[in-house]
């Protein structure tokens, strides 16, 4: 088998501008989508939100493939309460 390798880092950038194979974003329990952001990354989240496929339970996890963003997959963790 070969050697896998994650390289991780913490950015402070735009997530739009961010390049990568994948994001990961963890959320608690309870959090509130903001209503007045239209950007590709907060209608992924709030389509699975609302339709409660993903609410911030801890250790919930749920992958989207977001269209219109410059990484491919988009992994929500649960953080809990």
């Amino acid at each position: 088998m070969d050697n896998l390798l994650l390289a991780t880092r913490i950015v402070t950038e735009r997530l739009s501008e961010v390049v990568a194979d994948g994001l990961v974003i963890g959320l608690f329990e309870g959090w509130q989508p903001d209503s007045l952001a239209n950007d590709p990354l907060l209608r992924s989240i709030k389509s699975v939100w609302k339709l409660k496929d993903f609410q911030g339970k801890l250790k919930e996890t749920i992958v989207l493939y977001p269209e219109g963003l410059r990484f491919p997959r988009l992994l929500l963790v649960g953080l809990g309460q």
